[in-house]
């Protein structure tokens, strides 16, 4: 497990850490050794790839003696040593021989949203790449894929676009690529070129899934996918897929996941079955928070519901057909001292937004806020908990 982190330093220069099964492998102020001399590490994306053998792949802006222009990383660590991938003012011929635009293009300062197959091939974000014979931002956004290939703005056409559409890929999202260990799911979220009212999209592999201006494929709704609706795209350890936004003219809020709506705010979509507690975005507009599932098919759901707002938010865990039950909500008590008494008033606050992992055993960590009796927030804290065993199927 990969955990960024703030830690109390004292300073804001040496605070940002990187964990790996509890070890910090990487901390801001110190050297980086992947760099120049004197360099040190500075704020380290909170977006990183990890896989399977511990590797994990992140990107930093270091300190020190580079310049300005020169002092963007892309990292790779593994066996507790550093190196350099690619960084600010290099050529992008080492991993993008063929890139459209010609060889004379160099990283800029934007590579981020890293991450790292199972067999150590590393992707990356990487945007306004210098120096392209094409001009200056018709081509120098790519999402690069590891083998000496890229999926390139304004080059490559994602399929299934509506009404047989054929525009190009304009802008990958921050933080909004993904890829399975094994290389052979993409997803990926962005805008292509066009009408800026259908430019917004999900795609699966190359083919549109989720598009702005256009209805839910396999929904029941009438209303299409609202102006800029589509709020956050996922892929799980077991490469399902998720995504979650809203619908024009009703505003409803749903989550889509492989194909299918699980749930959604329109007042019939039951938390629980059978609880009469419904989801609900009427304390919080975008009604869901945080999603994902684990290789054995289950799944959680981070959301606010038509309880009471004191405890109206909930992270719901199903095991993959139908079986819900709440692991965890807002107003729970916490032992915060371990003694196995709820007797340190506290309590949870609100929870992380994406911050919420499904784990294969069946266990769900999350980043939630806490708050005293009387409502008034507290601190900050790292949760692991179990829903009953008799909903985990492993």
């Amino acid at each position: 497990m990969g955990i960024n982190a703030l830690a109390e330093t004292g300073s804001t220069l040496t605070d940002d850490c990187l964990l790996v099964d509890g070890v910090v492998i990487a901390q801001e102020g110190d050297p980086a050794t992947w760099g120049l001399a004197g360099e040190t590490i500075g704020t380290i994306d909170t977006n990183f790839g990890l896989n399977n053998a511990g590797d994990v792949l992140f990107g930093n802006n270091a300190n020190g003696t580079a310049p300005t222009t020169a002092d963007d990383y892309i990292v790779y660590y593994s066996g507790g040593s550093f190196a350099s991938l690619a960084k600010e003012g290099d050529s992008v011929t080492t991993w993008l021989p063929s890139i459209v635009g010609g060889t004379a293009g160099t990283w800029d300062d934007t590579m981020d949203s890293c991450r790292l197959l199972n067999d150590g091939t590393p992707q990356w974000r990487a945007s306004g790449i210098d120096g392209l014979t094409t001009g200056t931002t018709a081509n120098d956004s790519v999402w690069v894929l590891g083998n000496g290939s890229a999926i390139q703005e304004g080059v490559d056409v994602p399929t299934g676009q509506a009404a047989g559409g054929v525009e190009t890929w304009n802008v990958f999202d921050l933080d909004n690529i993904y890829v399975s260990g094994d290389g052979t799911v993409q997803l990926a979220q962005g805008d292509l070129y066009g009408a800026t009212t259908s430019d917004d999209v999900v795609t699966l592999n190359g083919t549109v899934i989720v598009q702005e201006g256009v209805v839910l494929a396999g929904s029941s709704y009438a209303e299409p996918v609202d102006a800029s609706g589509i709020v956050e795209a996922w892929l799980d350890r077991g490469s399902n897929f998720y995504v979650r936004g809203n619908n024009d003219v009703t505003e409803t809020d749903w989550v889509y996941r492989n194909g299918v709506v699980v749930a959604d705010s329109a007042g019939a979509s039951e938390v629980v079955p059978g609880s009469g507690e419904f989801w609900s975005d009427a304390a919080f507009s975008a009604c869901f928070f945080a999603f994902d599932g684990n290789v054995n098919g289950a799944y959680i759901l981070g959301g606010v519901t038509s309880a009471a707002t004191t405890n109206d938010g909930v992270l719901v865990y199903d095991d993959g057909t139908g079986n819900r039950v709440v692991v965890c909500r807002e107003g729970d008590p916490v032992d915060l001292d371990g003694n196995g008494l709820f007797d340190d008033d506290r309590f949870i606050n609100i929870f992380g937004n994406d911050d919420a992992k499904l784990l294969d055993d069946g266990s769900v960590v999350f980043v939630a806020s806490l708050k005293n009796a009387v409502g008034t927030a507290q601190s900050n804290g790292l949760f692991r908990m179990t829903p009953k065993l008799s909903l985990i199927h492993i």
